[in-house]
């Protein structure tokens, strides 16, 4: 009984699906609009700003790792799209920054010591470091003023201890006092200018790595088009870009729709939109442009007594930008033209015609170890009926959707 009834149950889902097929399948050849729902440029870049903080958070996290792993942040659709029948996880946008980026990142985001020269032997607190015209330095309290680099001097700094200016300092080929026989005329205030090309110059000394909040801090105070910030590390998603490089360290962040507004465009789409839902209708109020095509011939007949009659058929066919310009009567005869032409009728014809056997034999088994086994497969005709019944549902849907649907 269990038996028969787990045959009639697998049969019934088979003739159930393929008739949802064809009832379905056609319809759908004529569905296809040339409308999709996107998440524009501008809201993209809206909403990386205003999620700013907790993915600067996680890009810092990762940045002051030993390491540093690649990281991966998606910005995704959560369940509250589907009244705008958006699927729930599709990647609007993604943040990604490999292993060599963050390294980067954290090594802009550690703060300065100062400066540090060999010769003079000085920790700098007020230093500028540069090319000729473009360094600069400003000192308040003793020496107080802005000194700037001048034809070849490349760097100036301050040279004041509590004993006084220049106390220990004397003049080298590198070093010069920034005053009378230096680049500055006669001031002897406490500043001393490094001469272009000579060694002995000045380094930016490296503070304590940068703690997480620092890195953070940093990355959101970046410009956009800074190339270690977040909105240049930001690629859009959805359906017309390729999915995020995969990272060792990802997340996803849920986004409802009200903080990415989303809009109905035709196509083509703009580049850098996100699409995350295609063959959708258009907006109210849309005025589609009919673009009739007409295309007419003429037949001239002779009458019995000698006059002419011109006969002219015309075709007309409108299409308008939301729907393809293929009619039902095209569809009909092209999937007529694929059916005598592919073989798959005379193939789907051939199960069709085959005999099948209605008694099945009994095999016998001898073995020596286990004896002579006999299997008698007419205790299991109704698995047999089951599978044929599959084999001609199966191919003939094939076939079908082979013939209706193709690679659409």
């Amino acid at each position: 009984m269990l038996k028969t009834l787990a045959a009639l149950t697998l049969y019934v889902s088979f003739v159930w699906v393929f008739l949802v097929t064809i009832c379905t399948a056609p319809a759908h050849a004529f569905q296809a609009t040339n409308y999709a729902r996107v998440v524009a440029q501008a809201e993209l870049i809206a909403l990386n700003h205003a999620k700013a903080a907790s993915t600067a958070a996680t890009v810092a996290a990762a940045a002051v790792a030993a390491t540093p792993p690649s990281t991966l942040i998606k910005f995704v659709t959560s369940s509250n799209w589907i009244g705008l029948a958006v699927l729930a996880g599709i990647t609007l946008a993604s943040i990604y920054y490999t292993t060599p980026q963050l390294q980067v990142l954290r090594q802009r985001a550690t703060p300065a010591a100062g400066a540090d020269g060999m010769n003079p032997t000085h920790h700098y607190t007020t230093f500028g470091i540069g090319t000729n015209g473009n360094c600069s330095a400003t000192q308040t309290g003793t020496g107080a003023g802005t000194k700037t680099c001048v034809a070849g001097y490349d760097q100036v700094a301050v040279w004041g201890t509590s004993s006084g200016c220049f106390t220990g300092f004397s003049a080298t080929p590198s070093w010069e006092v920034y005053g009378t026989t230096g680049p500055g005329g006669n001031d002897i205030a406490c500043w001393v200018a490094h001469k272009t090309g000579q060694p002995n110059g000045l380094v930016a000394a490296q503070g304590q790595p940068a703690t997480q909040q620092q890195v953070q801090t940093f990355v959101q105070g970046l410009p956009d088009s800074d190339p270690d910030s977040l909105p240049s590390h930001t690629a859009p998603g959805g359906a017309n870009h390729p999915a995020p490089t995969p990272a060792d360290n990802s997340g996803s962040l849920a986004v409802d729709p009200a903080e990415a507004p989303s809009t109905v465009k035709q196509k083509p789409l703009p580049s850098q939109d996100a699409m995350i839902a295609d063959n959708v209708p258009p907006p109210q109020g849309t005025q589609q442009q009919q673009q009739p095509q007409q295309a007419s011939t003429t037949a001239t007949t002779t009458n019995p007594d000698g006059s002419k009659t011109d006969t002219t058929t015309a075709t007309v066919a409108c299409t308008t930008p939301d729907h393809e310009a293929r009619t039902f009567a095209s569809v009909l005869q092209a999937h007529q033209q694929t059916w005598t032409t592919s073989g798959l009728l005379g193939a789907v014809t051939l199960l069709k015609s085959l005999v099948w056997p209605t008694t099945l034999p009994t095999i016998s088994l001898p073995s020596q170890f286990f004896g002579t086994q006999t299997v008698n497969f007419n205790d299991w005709a109704w698995f047999f009926t089951a599978l044929r019944t599959m084999v001609i549902a199966i191919a003939t849907l094939a076939s079908y959707r082979i013939i209706f649907v193709g690679g659409r």
